[in-house]
Parts: C-alpha cells; sequence; structure tokens
C-alpha cells in the first residue's frame, strides 16, 4: 500500500483527523531515491524517500503504510526508528491498499521518544476502516521514561540468523547486548509462512487492483 498523492487531491485525506487535531503539519509528498547512484535509502519500491527525508531532517515525523517491510527495512537502510504497530490499531485511512490482510500504517522518526508520541497520536478506533480496532487509546507516550526494565527481550535466530550480511549480524548482536537479550527465539517454519504471505499479497493485491490496470 501506499500513500498515494495522485489517488488523494484533498491533502486532508492523507492526514487522520487526529494528526489535524494536534496540530499535525502536511509539509508535501516526497520521493526521491538519492542523489548518487551508490546512495540507497532503502527498498525502491518502498518508503526510501520518507525515511530518507526524516534521516536528513526534512521533516520529523513521516506516515507510511507497510505491508511487507516499508516501514521497518527503509528505517534500517537509514538509522532512523520505524514502528509496524498491531494490525488493527491504526486506521489506514486515507490509503492506497495493496493487500488488505497485511496493510498497516505506522510512522517513522528520528527518536523513540517521536516515534511514541506519534502512535499516541494515530492509535484507536476509527469507523472509516473496517479492519480498525475497537481498542481504546493507551497512551504509551510516557513510556520510554521507565527504561527496559522488566521487559523480556530475545533474538529472533536460525532462519533470520542465515543469509544476512555480516556487518548486519554484528550490529543485531551488539544492540542485543545493549538491550541485554541473552534468549534465542526459534519460530516454527518460518520458510512457509513467508510463501503464504507471498501467495496472499499477490492474489489480495490482484483482486483489488485489477479493475484499475486496463485504464493506467
Amino acid at each position: 500500500g501506499a500513500l498515494w498523492w495522485s489517488r488523494f487531491r484533498d491533502w486532508r485525506v492523507l492526514l487522520s483527523p487526529w494528526c489535524l487535531a494536534a496540530g499535525a503539519l502536511f509539509t508535501g509528498a516526497a520521493c526521491f531515491w538519492g542523489w548518487r547512484n551508490q546512495r540507497l535509502f532503502g527498498d525502491p519500491a518502498t518508503s526510501a524517500y520518507m525515511s530518507g527525508a526524516v534521516a536528513y531532517g526534512l521533516a520529523p515525523i513521516r506516515l507510511r503504510s507497510d505491508t511487507g517491510g516499508p516501514v521497518r527495512q527503509p528505517a534500517a537502510f537509514c538509522g532512523v526508528f520505524g514502528l509496524k504497530p498491531t494490525y488493527g490499531r491504526v486506521s489506514r485511512r486515507g490509503t492506497a491498499l495493496f493487500a488488505g490482510s497485511f496493510d498497516h500504517v505506522g510512522p517513522l522518526a528520528r527518536s523513540t521518544r517521536d516515534l511514541a508520541a506519534a502512535f499516541d497520536v494515530l492509535q484507536g478506533p476509527d469507523a472509516a476502516d473496517p479492519a480498525a480496532s475497537r481498542r481504546p487509546v493507551e497512551p504509551v507516550g510516557q513510556g520510554w521514561k521507565r527504561g527496559i526494565a522488566g521487559l523480556r527481550i530475545a533474538v529472533a535466530g536460525e532462519h533470520f540468523a542465515r543469509g544476512g550480511e555480516p556487518e548486519a549480524l554484528a550490529a543485531v548482536g551488539e544492540v542485543a547486548r545493549a538491550l541485554g537479550a541473552r534468549e534465542t527465539l526459534t519460530l516454527p517454519e518460518p520458510h512457509r509462512a513467508r510463501a503464504a504471505a507471498l501467495i496472499i499479497t499477490s492474489a489480495e493485491g490482484a483482486q483489488l487492483h485489477l479493475p484499475g490496470l486496463p485504464t493506467r
């Protein structure tokens, strides 16, 4: 999915009413891959341009839809923070869905504090999104003051520890040590889950976008 300006001429559709009520300012649509061939902010098919804008200080917070990684992957590429909320926790109002079973909306920010503040504004029920949870708003913006004491943190192993670049695996290890993560978690049959996700995404994406293909 994507926050497509071409699909929604009224910029207010791109921001939830809660963002507007909180004083959010729409700074414009962003689209760039980098000014040099050797610079890449993330997968060009995802929100690389948004994470790059946040990393370079062009905007403190950007919103992006995430189906298979467009919040998390570019955030990792650019050294910023991205949050993919629990499904239904944030309304997808104003987005062009790609695969309804997987589409989320989440913020990109330069700090976890900004990320928490954005999530507090975005979370909550919304009748405009049938997949939105009815769970009430539960503020997390002050949670950073508690630190990580009492959190159970583990590192995903086996499937997730294979095939990565040494620098990436070393970075994961460094963060794990800093957070005090001493356990390695094994998820059953992740390759089957990935295959199922690709099948579902392809089927739902085709069903959603087939009517518009003849005109594009």
